[in-house]
Formats: C-alpha cells, sequence, structure tokens
C-alpha cells in the first residue's frame, strides 16, 4: 500500500490543532494577567514546580541534581524517577526559562505543548492506519482522533496536574506510528526512532504510565507482524531493537530509579493497596461526565463515542485488513478498561500475577489511558466507514438510530429522574441530562443531513460541522476541569513571614509538621525533614512511624519545627519565632525555635550492635542518649565498642554541598563521627584522604570510626547506578544514531 507524504494540507492541520490547543487553554496564558487562570493548587506546584524549581537552580549553577537536602532529610534526587532530570522537553523548557527564578507559568507552558504533541502524533498516527488502498490518508478522521485523545475526558483531567503521566503519554501515538512504518516498509531506521522516543517516554517520569506505553506499544507490534507475514526471526530482531534502544537511551535514568525503588515506601505495597481502581457507577460518565467526580476521565464525546461503533458496523469484507486492525483496538479498550476497575474486575488479578509490572504500582484506573487512546483511534476508523456512505448504508443508519435511540433515552431518564424529584433536588445531574440529550440529538441532526453523493464543498461543509461539534463538545465539558483563579505567579509561596528563621545561621534542618508546603524545602532553600512525594525512603518512613518527633530532631538536627501547634510538645523547651494568622485560629502556622542546638555531625565513644528493631525499640525510648551511645547495624570490632571520652571531641562542618560534605574532627581518643544523614547507596567517605567504609547506625544514619588525632573527613555522593547507566545511555545513543545515519542498501524483508 502506497503512503501519501505530508503536505500543506497536513501543515494547515498542524497549525489548527496549534491554534486549538491555544484556544483550550487560553485562561492560562491570556495576555490579560488580572484575568489569567492557573492550575490549582496540588501536586503540579507542590511536587512538580517544586523540583522543577531545584533541578533549574542546579542545571543553570552548571551542576547535575543527583542529591537533594531540601526534602526528607536528604533525598536521592536523581533517582527519584518524577523529578525526570533528563527529559529533554524539561530541559528545554528550563533553558527557556533563563537563570532567573523559574515561575510556574514556565512548566504550565510546558503542559500545554504536551498536548499540541498529543493531538499532533494522534492526528499522524490515525492519518496513516486509516489510509485508502491508493494510500490517500483520511484527514478529517485523523484529526476527529486527534481532537478526541487531546481534549477527551481523560488527558485534561488529572494528567496535567501529575505532569509526569501527561509527558510520557503523550508519546505513545508517535512511537506506533514509527513501528507501523518500520515493520511494513522493514525500515532500520523508523524502529530505532520508535525505540529512542520509547526511551523518552521513560525518561518522562511516570513508570506506570510508560508501563502502559509499552504493553500497548509491544502489542501492537507483535499484531503489525503478524498482519505483514514477516519471517519471525526478523519480527523478534525488530522487537528487540527498539525495546533494546529505548531501554539503553534510558539507562542513565533506569537504574539509579531502580536502586531507589527497592529501598523505597513502594517496595512494600501489598495487593489490597495497589488493587484500587474505577467504581462501577464510573462506567456512566461515558455519557454523564462530572456526575461522580470533578473530572471525567471515560468521557470521548457524544460523536466520537458513536464513531468509535460505527467502525464495527457493516463493510467488513470491504477491508478486512482495517477489520483485524480495528478489532485489535477493540480488544485494547475491553482489556483496558477491565483493567481500570482494578481489583473489582477478574482481570486486575490476573494481571497482577502474571504481567510484570502491574504488582508495582497503584491506582489502576489509570488504565483508562489506552480505554481513551483506544476508542480516539476508532472514532477515526468510524469516519472512515461514514465518508464510503455508498458502500457502508448499514454503518450509516445504525450510527443515526444509535444516536436517535440515545436522545430519547436520555429524554426518558430524566423524565423518570424529575418526576421522582431527584433533579429538583440536584441540578448537576439535570446539566448532564440536558448535555447528553442536546448532543445526541444533534449528532443525529448531523448525520440525517449527512451528504451521500454531494459536490466536495457540500462534503466539507458537513466535514467541518462535525469537526466542530466534537471541539464544542470536549470544550464545554472539559475546559474549565482544571482551572482555578489567579496567575501561576498566584501559586508561588511568599516566605516574608519566615525572616527570622532564615535568619539564622549555621547548618541546620525544619520540621516542616504541614505548616508549610510539601515540598517547600526546594522553594525556600531549605533543609527540611519532611517532603512531599509518592516515593520516600522506606527507613524515613519506618523511623518517622516508630519514633517521637522531638527524637528525629535529635539525629537530624532539627533547629525549627513549622507547625499548627501553638506550644511545641516534647521534652525540649523552644521559643516562638513566627506565626502566620491570628492566634488559636484554624490553621494558623507557627514555627518554634527548639532551644538546644543539636549538631548535624557528632561524635560517639561507645558502640553496640543491634539489629533494626532493638535500634528502633531504643531510639523510642526516652532514656536513651544517642549522643552517649552509637546503635550499629553489623559487627562492632572491639577496639571500637567503648572507649574513655578523655577530652570532649569537637567537629566541624567545614563545607555543606548537596553531593559534598568536608568536615574538621578532632578526637583525644578513638570514636565514632556520626552525621544526622541517610546513608544512602552511592554515598562514600574519604578520612585523610584515605577511602573508608561507612557504616550504617541509629537505623539509617552515617558512622564512620575514627582513630584519635584530628582528621579530614569528606563525604561524596558518587552513585555507580549512575555512571553506569550515563555510560550505557551514551554508548546506546551514539550506536543508534550511527545506524540510522548509515546507507543499507541491501534488502532487509524477509518473508516465508
Amino acid at each position: 500500500m502506497k503512503t501519501a507524504h505530508l503536505d500543506r494540507r497536513d501543515l494547515g492541520i498542524a497549525l489548527l490543532l496549534l491554534a486549538v490547543t491555544l484556544a483550550f487553554h487560553w485562561p492560562l496564558i491570556t495576555p490579560d494577567v488580572p484575568e489569567r487562570q492557573s492550575y490549582p493548587d496540588g501536586d503540579f506546584y507542590g511536587q512538580f514546580h517544586a523540583f522543577a524549581t531545584y533541578e533549574h537552580d542546579r542545571l543553570w549553577a552548571g551542576e547535575i541534581p543527583l542529591w537533594n537536602p531540601h526534602n526528607f532529610g536528604g533525598h536521592p534526587f536523581l533517582a527519584d524517577i518524577q523529578a525526570a532530570v533528563f527529559y529533554p522537553l524539561s530541559l528545554l523548557t528550563i533553558l527557556l526559562s533563563g537563570p532567573g527564578p523559574f515561575s510556574p507559568l514556565w512548566l504550565e507552558l510546558e503542559a500545554i505543548a504536551h498536548f499540541y504533541l498529543a493531538a499532533l502524533f494522534t492526528y499522524l498516527f490515525v492519518r496513516r492506519v486509516t489510509r485508502t488502498r491508493a494510500g490517500e490518508p483520511r484527514r478529517v478522521g485523523a484529526l476527529v482522533s486527534a481532537l478526541t485523545f487531546a481534549y477527551g475526558g481523560y488527558l485534561t483531567s488529572y494528567p496535567p496536574l501529575q505532569l509526569a503521566i501527561l509527558e510520557t503519554q503523550v508519546w505513545l501515538p508517535l512511537i506506533l506510528l514509527l513501528l507501523d512504518v518500520g515493520l511494513a516498509g522493514r525500515q532500520r531506521r523508523a524502529l530505532l526512532g520508535a525505540g529512542a522516543l520509547w526511551g523518552v517516554a521513560l525518561l518522562a517520569g511516570h513508570p506506570q504510565s510508560a508501563m502502559y506505553v509499552t504493553y500497548a506499544a509491544l502489542a501492537y507490534g507483535l499484531f503489525r507482524s503478524c498482519q505483514e507475514k514477516l519471517h519471525w526471526r526478523w519480527a523478534l530482531t525488530a522487537q528487540l531493537s527498539w525495546l533494546g534502544t529505548g531501554l539503553g537511551i534510558a539507562a542513565v535514568q533506569i537504574l539509579p530509579s531502580w536502586e531507589f525503588m527497592q529501598l523505597s515506601v513502594r517496595a512494600r505495597s501489598s495487593y489490597g493497596t495497589l488493587a484500587a481502581g474505577f467504581g462501577l457507577r464510573d462506567l456512566a460518565q461515558v455519557l454523564l461526565p462530572g456526575m461522580f467526580t470533578h473530572w471525567s476521565p471515560i468521557y470521548v464525546g457524544v460523536l466520537p463515542l458513536f464513531l468509535a461503533g460505527v467502525a464495527f458496523v457493516g463493510g467488513h469484507s470491504f477491508r478486512p485488513r482495517q477489520s483485524r486492525e480495528k478489532a485489535f483496538w477493540g480488544i485494547l479498550v475491553v482489556v483496558s478498561l477491565l483493567l481500570s476497575f482494578g481489583g473489582k474486575a477478574f482481570l486486575y488479578r490476573l494481571f497482577y500475577w502474571a504481567v510484570p509490572g502491574f504488582n508495582l504500582f497503584r491506582s489502576q484506573e489509570r488504565a483508562i489511558y489506552l480505554t481513551s487512546f483506544g476508542l480516539a483511534v476508532l472514532a477515526g476508523y468510524g469516519w472512515d466507514r461514514l465518508c464510503t456512505f455508498d458502500k457502508n448504508v448499514a454503518a450509516v443508519r445504525w450510527a443515526r438510530r444509535g444516536s436517535l435511540a440515545s436522545g430519547c433515552i436520555a429524554l426518558i431518564t430524566a423524565g423518570i429522574a424529575w418526576r421522582i424529584g431527584s433533579l429538583r433536588s440536584n441540578p448537576e445531574w439535570l446539566g448532564a441530562l440536558a448535555r447528553w440529550l442536546g448532543w445526541s440529538w444533534i449528532v443525529w441532526a448531523l448525520l440525517r443531513w449527512m451528504p451521500a453523493r454531494g459536490s466536495t464543498r457540500k462534503r466539507a461543509l458537513w466535514s467541518a460541522l462535525a469537526l466542530l461539534l466534537v471541539a464544542a463538545d470536549l470544550g464545554v465539558t472539559n475546559m474549565g476541569a482544571n482551572l482555578s483563579p489567579g496567575s501561576a505567579g498566584f501559586h508561588v509561596y511568599d516566605a516574608g513571614w519566615l525572616g527570622p528563621v532564615f535568619g539564622d545561621s549555621g547548618i541546620y534542618r525544619i520540621a516542616n509538621e504541614w505548616g508549610l508546603p510539601g515540598n517547600g524545602g526546594c522553594w525556600l532553600d531549605a533543609h527540611d525533614l519532611y517532603g512531599a512525594s509518592p516515593l520516600r525512603l522506606q527507613a524515613h518512613k519506618e523511623i518517622a512511624d516508630a519514633l517521637p518527633h522531638w527524637r528525629l530532631w535529635q539525629l537530624f538536627g532539627v533547629r525549627y519545627v513549622a507547625t499548627w501547634e501553638h506550644d511545641l510538645p516534647g521534652p525540649f523547651p523552644a521559643t516562638r519565632v513566627a506565626m502566620r494568622g491570628e492566634e488559636w485560629a484554624k490553621n494558623t502556622v507557627y514555627v518554634h525555635r527548639i532551644v538546644p542546638r543539636f549538631p548535624r555531625a557528632w561524635v560517639v565513644h561507645r558502640a553496640r550492635q543491634v539489629d533494626d528493631e532493638q535500634a528502633l525499640s531504643l531510639l523510642a525510648d526516652p532514656e536513651f542518649d544517642p549522643f552517649d551511645e552509637l546503635l550499629v547495624a553489623g559487627p562492632v570490632p572491639e577496639e571500637w565498642a567503648f572507649s574513655s571520652p578523655g577530652l570532649p571531641a569537637t567537629v566541624e562542618i567545614t563545607s555543606y554541598a548537596p553531593e559534598q560534605i568536608a568536615l574538621l574532627a578532632d578526637l583525644s581518643v578513638p570514636g565514632w563521627l556520626v552525621t544526622g544523614e541517610w546513608n544512602y547507596p552511592g554515598w562514600q567517605v574519604w578520612v585523610d584522604g584515605l577511602q573508608r567504609t561507612i557504616r550504617r547506625a541509629d537505623y539509617g544514619l552515617r558512622a564512620v570510626p575514627l582513630d584519635a588525632g584530628s582528621h579530614r573527613v569528606e563525604f561524596r555522593y558518587r552513585p555507580t547506578s549512575v555512571r553506569v547507566g550515563a555510560t550505557i545511555s551514551l554508548l546506546t545513543l551514539s550506536l543508534a544514531v550511527s545506524l540510522m545515519l548509515r546507507k543499507d542498501n541491501r534488502q532487509t524483508a524477509m518473508r516465508e
């Protein structure tokens, strides 16, 4: 089958999609700043903007952000996959934003750009797969698919607020396009390009979404290999080539993230925690958006839904190849819809035990992503049916009758509900039923007026009205789903009231007990004991759950506590230094300064071996003094178990950077140098220029035995996983580029 090349009409459609994208997001970017709106408070600002701010500042300082001292008492920033340090489009945003303060408006623009990419990539993919036998593209059907996926209920719901989800998922249609080109034409470059884009999707920062992209692309690749009747060796090589390319390019992120995952809270999630998904009542939102939740991720619009049904009605013998393709997308829709219900449907349990990855992630409702995309693709096929009116009369009749029946059902439902009085007390239901009724009858009227054999002008006008209907339906339903008053700058935290905290000297931590934004440490350039991220060290969770707060303040060198508590609880005296709100009022935030100045590093002369359970038990005991005795995980040599304190040891932190800490320690007798920092893989220590071994102590801190005398101690964060991953990524990228540039005139097709 021939393939039509892109031309001016496709360029015009690309510009049209850009205009639609800007119009849909106009409240976020309008030049009238007082009228400008923004995304609501939540993960978009509290996590993604906070992380992007830290990455922006480090990169513009010429540093790679491997470690983040501002959250969770220290956090492996690069290894937290949602930080997406190497995602190319995030790096472009940071480059364009300049070296000054990183405005959240830049992050909103990044999200808007990804909506455009979702529409454009979907258009290009559906344009190819719905082309005629002569290779002529079905541009209008592809445009319907593009609008349906990009501005349907799913992509406009929570993905832009959890930006990593949006930025991972938009790459699927372009990956599928290159796979289709590569497998149909036996083109190595296209397959390598698909792998490179899969690597970009992996770098975007949401592993669960990347898993959906991977399985959908792999299933499509195998399906197309069977369709093209490829030799099994060639087909296997093709699949391994794009998979290997993607994994290799993303290795710089995958290896450290996998290392972190094994030590994070996600390593111990139960089936009950992971199996949550949609409720069965959410199915009603296929036609009644917004009835049970703020978002309607199942909603794809009335006309696209009917077009997806039309794709399977009539004319199957006319294009048998497309019939098999539509069956593939139909199966994908059904499977992903069942998976989105999690443990409420039988299929998830099977996937949980048999399919790698499904036992790692929670929130199974996110599988509706593939349902939304599959319905969008089927809508393009449905348009193809309607455009061949003379050969698919049954499809047109089915669509007319279906839309008329849908409108009648909506009217009857509204009448019954009004009769029993539920609509009068619930105006949301009235609005939803009215929209369902109105859109259904408009679709019927459009199909009724559809020209069978008319002039090109008539069919163009009819196509324009259909596209306008899709855009209006999705725009009215979804445009305001993620808008809140005030521009993006409104969400930048005003920290002026914290002046007494920032005026303090020395190295210390704050304990943000929900008095400040969750990841406020990144914005405020403060070392916080807590943070807000779905990924954190399991050790942090366990020690925070098991120990009283005042013990954590001791171990991690906390000087200030931001809390809703009017008076700071615990055994240590404290002074209130700042307050936001009225005293004793609800939600007033108090900042207390702890009078004892807990050190960030200290020396202990007694040590004993304990297991983790014993360590937590002793640390929770008020009688235990962590500055007098060390609890070591593993054997303690006899010469380091106890020594007379002698003269008081002194410890001075001479420099503190995220990945490098230098100290001077002076001991009159042997002892243990302890730091209030996490002992995480990749941290190494040098004592007087010689590398030594870090010991895990006090459940999760770093400790190093030192002889008597003066010592220069330097901790450096040099994770092997990052070095190995970077090497693999560079080699893979170099190999892929060389293979794509190399001329190959040999026939690579291998058929039986």
